[in-house]
């Protein structure tokens, strides 16, 4: 693992982390967080230096003051206080066979914004996509829709890429705010080939979309939406 500065140039790199299964990283206060399916490594955001091991079991992820662990055998998630340990809230996965065979697959396929999870399972047809609130457990909504990559979280919205182009939810209440109908044109004439693979990210009112079929990189500011 390495931590780049905006100029490309490597501030720090640690290869020593005893785990092949680190996943992804989260920043908590002035601290880095890495599960690795039972343990959560600390590490100093300034050194990249190792602080702590942490042993926590079939841990998925770690945002704000929450972390969340599956439960394979009664299919849900188990939000817990960080800081305290105390236990927040246990969210039933509604679906029967939510879950993949293993627990920790499960990382790639949540994320958190505000109160709100989001459990994208692609494993239906259509893809079914399930919004929880953290705090009570409940069911927020629910959608099934095929999406071309996994939709992403950005200023209290959902924003996946379907075939009919972008389209813009509200998290709290899995409503449809906009469409963005996009096109590419070759030689003058519109292309009828739909993209097979995009990957969406995103800051403050930009979108960002990588089309990864075709190796474009197309990126949308929504001022009008109050996307801030």
């Amino acid at each position: 693992m390495l931590k780049l500065d905006f100029d490309g140039q490597i501030k720090w790199w640690n290869n020593l982390l005893p785990s092949r299964s680190l996943q992804t990283i989260f920043a908590i206060q002035d601290k880095l967080y890495l599960p690795s399916y039972s343990k959560v490594y600390e590490l100093d955001p300034n050194s990249g230096n190792l602080i702590a091991t942490i042993d926590m079991p079939n841990v998925l992820g770690l945002f704000g003051e929450f972390v969340f662990q599956g439960n394979l055998e009664n299919q849900r998630i188990e939000v817990s206080n960080w800081a305290t340990g105390a236990q927040q809230s246990i969210i039933q996965l509604r679906n029967s066979a939510p879950l993949p065979s293993a627990i920790q697959n499960l990382w790639p396929f949540i994320d958190v914004s505000g109160n709100v999870l989001l459990v994208y399972n692609s494993s239906f047809f259509p893809t079914n996509i399930d919004a929880y609130n953290i705090i009570t457990g409940e069911l927020l909504w629910s959608l099934r829709k095929n999406f071309l990559g996994f939709p992403m979280l950005l200023s209290n919205r959902m924003i996946g890429y379907t075939s009919e182009g972008l389209e813009i939810y509200d998290l709290q209440t899995g409503e449809i705010l906009d469409q963005i109908v996009m096109s590419r044109t070759a030689n003058g004439a519109i292309d009828v080939n739909l993209p097979t693979s995009v990957w969406l990210t995103g800051y403050g009112n930009r979108v960002i979309i990588n089309f990864r079929d075709v190796y474009e990189l197309v990126v949308l500011r929504l001022n009008s939406l109050n996307v801030d």
